[in-house]
């Protein structure tokens, strides 16, 4: 990747980067809006690859951690998947649909994944309310932070009834247009009761899948022209 070769781009605020490259320095100079980076395959970043005041997480493989220098502000938060199941290591904090953002690249990535496990997820608009058991009613948790973090995803298949889907079939219903409300069904590792979020879903939720679904279209016609000209 040549030195400023996406530099200043002022709409880049989610990044993915799908191949394994090398960011050189300046690759991504004057991107301050740059809100999360996800890595799937060993990527390098050169010292002032970013910007030196860029707070961003960068989700990567477990197994193929980067190297190289990222800015102070910045975290490293590693995934990987089995048992239907996305773990993500660290504390990680968004807001509902930055989390289906971060959804739709891993469902491209990965095929039936049912639940997103975080170590600690801190909410930037979700309150969650936790059920205590004593009294029977749900109480605001302290500092909007689980530990041990599981969401689902259900969607109306009724009046009053909701059927638990995995995130890959609910971004294709998204992607149709078939969904308009979604509920993100919440627990936490101490086995406390936390109390369902129901969301409606967004025109940018959509067009997040669709810009997905776009690249996977480029990169199936990028390699059809590929074999075309092996054949020739």
């Amino acid at each position: 990747m040549e030195e400023n070769a996406f530099a200043s781009l002022a709409g880049l605020d989610f990044l993915v980067l799908r191949g394994s490259v090398n960011a050189s320095s300046g690759a991504f100079r004057g991107n301050h809006n740059l809100k999360t980076v996800v890595c799937e395959k060993l990527v390098r970043f050169e010292d002032g690859a970013f910007p030196a005041d860029a707070a961003f997480p960068l989700y990567e493989d477990k197994a193929l951690p980067h190297t190289g220098a990222l800015p102070a502000g910045c975290s490293a938060l590693p995934y990987s998947f089995a048992d239907g199941t996305l773990r993500v290591e660290g504390r990680a904090e968004m807001d509902a649909y930055e989390l289906l953002d971060l959804m739709t690249v891993m469902c491209a990535k990965y095929d039936g994944i049912g639940k997103v496990h975080f170590d600690a997820f801190t909410s930037k608009d979700l309150t969650f309310y936790i059920r205590n058991e004593r009294t029977g009613r749900y109480t605001v948790s302290d500092n909007d932070t689980l530990t041990g973090a599981e969401f689902s995803v259900a969607i109306p298949v009724g009046t009053d009834d909701w059927e638990e889907i995995t995130f890959n079939e609910f971004c294709r219903l998204a992607a149709e247009n078939d969904v308009e409300y979604f509920r993100l069904v919440i627990a936490d590792d101490s086995g406390e009761d936390v109390q369902d979020t129901e969301i409606r879903l967004i025109d940018r939720i959509q067009e997040g899948i669709q810009r997905v679904l776009k690249w996977i279209v480029g990169l199936l016609n990028k390699l059809f022209t590929f074999l075309k000209k092996l054949g020739s």
